[in-house]
Parts: C-alpha cells; structure tokens; sequence
C-alpha cells in the first residue's frame, strides 16, 4: 500500500492510496464467498461455490463491488493510523475511488478545529438600555380586559368587534344560490386589510377604476337588530371562488342576534379577578417588573451572542468544512422530528415548498457557521479558564431539568436515559462558561446560574435538612454523578468520534 499525504486548508488531510493488486485479488476472494452464502447457485452449498461460478452468476461488477465495501474503509483507516491522523469525525471522511486498475482511494480527512483566542480585552460591547414605558404596560392591561370580555345583547348598530346571529342567502342573476347560511353565528370583522379594500373592476360601459372589494362584513356593519337587506357585490375575475369570479352575487342578509364584548373596567376588582392581588396598582407594578425582566431576558440574549461574535472576530478559527456540515445535518435531523407531528416527512415538506434538499442546506449555512463558531471560542475559552462544574451545580441543574420535564409531561422513563445526565452537565458548562465570558468581555457582575427565587427555596430546604441531621442518599448519589459528567461536559461538541459527532446534534 502506497500512501501520498497532502495537508490542505482548513484543517484537512487528503489522502492518496494505492493498494496492491494482490490485496484487492484477495478481498474479491472473500467478497465472492460472501456472496456465495447469500445467493442460491444450483449444484453447489451455500459458500461452496468457486470463485469463477459466483462471477459468472452475479457478475464481476456485483463481486468488486462487494469487495470495496469492505476494502475501502479498511485501508483509509489503515492509512489514517500509519500516518499518525487523528480524524476529527470517521463518519465525515470524504471517499472517492480514483482509479479501479490499481486500486487508487482519494481520502480527505477533517481534522480536530483549532482556535487561538484573541486579545479579549480590545472587545467594545455597546450596553443597551433597558426601559419599560407606560404604553407598553397599558398594553397588557388592556389584553387583560380582553380576555375578561363578556358578550351582551346588544340592539346594534353592529359594529366590528361584535358577534353576529345572521341568516344569510346569496344568489346569481341566473337565479343559481351560491350561499345559504341560517343562524350562523360571525364575528363582525373586516375582511381585507385597509390597503387591500380596493381592486380594479370593469364597470360595463366605463373604465376600469378602483372599486371597493367585496365584503360581505361591510355590509352587515351597521344594522340593527331583526333588520333584513339586500345588497349585491360583485367579485373580480381572479376571486379564488370560481362559482362567482368575475360575477355580480344579490345578498338577502337578516340580523337575528347581536352581541357586543363589554370590557370590565380597569379597577381593583379586575385585579383581583387577575391574581393575589389587592389593587389595581399592585397589578400593574407586577405588570411593569414582568415586562422588565422579559426585556432583560431578551436584551441579555442579545449581549450573549454579540460578545461570542465579537469573540470570534478577533480570534483565529480553523476547522474542517465538514464541521459545517455536520450542523446542518443536525438541523435537518431536527426539523424532522418537527415535521413528524403534522405527519410529514422531509420530502413531503421540500415539495411543499418547491424546494430540494441541497436548496434547504444552503438557507441552513450561514447560520451553522455562525453558530459553530460562537461554540468553539466559547468551549476554547472554558478550555483556557479551567472552567469546571461544582458538585452542588451539577445538583441543583439536575433537579431543576427533571422538573421541568416531568411538568412537561414527559414520560417518566426518560429519566433513565443515559444521555440525560450528559446533556444536563452539558448545557450547565456551556452557561457556566457564557456568564463567565460575558462578564470578562462587558465588565458586569457575573450573571447567576440560577434563578434567585430557586436559590432561596434550596437554600431553606439545606437548612431543614442541616436541623434534621440528615443526609439522603439520592443527594450523594446526584452528587457523586458530577464528576463523571464534568469530564464529558468539558469536551466541545467539535470533538466529534467515529459513532457521534457532539457539532450534530447541539453546534
């Protein structure tokens, strides 16, 4: 076996192996006894036909094919270890053979990522402001009417807003019905937006000029109740009805009922009827402190990835193009699942869309690279800052996840997942080391690990148990499981192996 190495950008090998015709003599050998036990050949047991009868019944083809399946990956991986390559991903080698007279393999080989953090310090992050306004507060006082709105009898005039009782017939001039509708209930709303209300329709005798687009809710707005009226509209060609495109519908339209949403008034009743709260003003004080922390939530998200973009900007970042696609193959993989709850595939989905699969992994690339790159400066800087998790996080992030997923619904055996705890510790380094960042980038106090309300609640129950003298062994159990998970917590998901590649699944 000859090997020609060449060391490419972008952290790849490629590979250039030629295999001695003997080998490859003797993996057709082996390749046409395979096929011998798998395919009936009269005159002969299973395996114990000559080599020459097993060509002459599958062909040559079919026996050379058989032997590189098996030859091929053989002598990449022989090749890989002679020239002392540690791959970044197995699965990721890119195989293609050259030449079949001799057998000639080209391998390019993806190679662990490199990255050198840069100069940390030089970073200027611009602070956002955080602000709660009075409109924004009134705007969920308001929705909270909403949504305690009471329909009354009303007499009319109906406006938009109100729920109609109508019977309802429409009919061509031919005298054809094209709708009959008897006590159907509606709610009164326009139906086109306000720049859409008008359409070009050709008026016999006229030009074409604009003509206010029919709508049937137009004409119910504004009667009273136990009114009858006739109307009529007519309807552009290109009106998705074929029935009545580009015709003129009589309406008969009577009102047998009509009911208005009362909204409750803004008081301490309201409050009351809301939540634990005694007055109007309590509610909206915890109105303003909601909005504020959605607002720093959302802010902080914000400041997160403008750091590990700055981050990745003045640092220096090498890695193998098949990382990239590594994290595109982990989206696909995950809009799959999705798919399946509306009963469809990916194929399905792609033709909905008038689209292939390679026009989906384009849309998906920028995104993946942006992505991988905030994750490898992000775990570099771990890496660089002895960045570990304590015992009591990794306690404390456990119970916290196992909550949420039995709240979730989440079938109790899941619990027994093995790569539970991995993507517990996983996710708690990956914050760990994103508070630590940030806080080194920006110069704000370290953002907590935890929520203060859950610390407080831990915090008692360590005290409880400190007065009972007592030490449960789930606590140690919990515990003790920290440092077999640090370990694997600490390895970037760039650190892919021949049967999984971590940048898939979380990159």
């Amino acid at each position: 076996m000859n090997i020609e190495r060449k060391d490419l950008e972008n952290a790849q090998v490629e590979l250039t192996i030629t295999v001695d015709e003997k080998r490859v003599e003797e993996a057709k050998k082996a390749a046409a006894r395979k096929l011998a036990r798998e395919v009936k050949i009269p005159g002969f047991r299973p395996g114990k036909a000559p080599y020459h009868i097993v060509v002459q019944r599958v062909g040559e083809a079919a026996v050379l094919e058989e032997a590189l399946e098996t030859l091929v990956p053989k002598v990449v991986e022989e090749a890989i270890e002679q020239e002392g390559i540690e791959p970044w991903s197995y699965r990721y080698i890119d195989l293609n053979v050259e030449s079949l007279s001799p057998l000639t393999i080209k391998a390019i080989v993806p190679l662990p990522p490199k990255v050198e953090l840069g100069d940390l310090s030089s970073i200027e992050i611009e602070q956002e402001d955080i602000e709660v306004t009075e409109d924004e507060i009134n705007a969920v006082l308001e929705n909270l009417r909403e949504q305690r709105a009471m329909l009354m009898p009303t007499t009319g005039p109906a406006e938009y807003g109100d729920v109609a009782t109508i019977d309802l017939v429409g009919t061509l001039v031919s005298g054809e019905t094209v709708l009959e509708l008897k006590g159907h209930e509606v709610e009164l709303q326009p139906m086109f937006e306000e720049e859409e209300e008008t359409s070009e329709i050709a008026v016999a005798g006229e030009e074409e000029k604009p003509q206010p687009k029919p709508d049937i809710m137009r004409e119910l707005k504004g009667m009273v109740l136990n009114q009858t009226k006739e109307f009529t509209l007519t309807y552009p060609e290109d009106w998705p009805d074929d029935r009545i495109a580009g015709r003129t519908v009589m309406y008969k339209a009577t009102l047998l009922d009509l009911k208005r949403r009362v909204l409750p008034e803004l008081d301490d009743e309201l409050a009351q009827a809301v939540g634990d709260f005694e007055t109007i003003e309590d509610l909206r004080n915890q109105v303003r402190e909601n909005l504020y922390e959605e607002a720093r939530q959302a802010a902080r998200s914000r400041l997160v990835e403008q750091v590990l973009d700055k981050v990745a900007e003045v640092s220096t970042i090498v890695y193998p193009p098949a990382m990239v696609e590594a994290v595109i193959d982990s989206r696909l993989h995950e809009l799959e699942h999705q798919l399946q709850v509306y009963g469809l595939n990916l194929e399905q989905y792609l033709q909905l869309l008038n689209k292939t699969l390679d026009d989906l992994r384009e849309e998906y690339r920028e995104a993946a690279e942006k992505d991988l790159r905030r994750e490898l400066v992000l775990y570099e800087y771990a890496k660089e800052r002895n960045i570990e998790i304590e015992q009591d996080e990794y306690q404390k992030e456990a119970s916290m996840a196992l909550t949420n997923l039995l709240q979730s619904g989440a079938d109790p055996s899941v619990l027994q997942d093995e790569n539970l705890a991995r993507e517990i510790a996983r996710g708690l380094y990956q914050r760990k080391a994103l508070n630590k960042l940030v806080a080194e980038v920006t110069g704000q106090p370290e953002e907590p690990l935890f929520p203060k309300e859950l610390e407080e609640a831990w915090a008692r129950a360590e005290a409880e148990e400190a007065e009972g003298g007592e030490e449960t062994e789930a606590d140690e159990e919990t515990a003790n499981e920290a440092d077999a998970e640090n370990e694997a917590a600490e390895q970037p998901e760039a650190e892919a192996s021949e049967d999984e590649t971590p940048a898939e699944s979380d990159a």
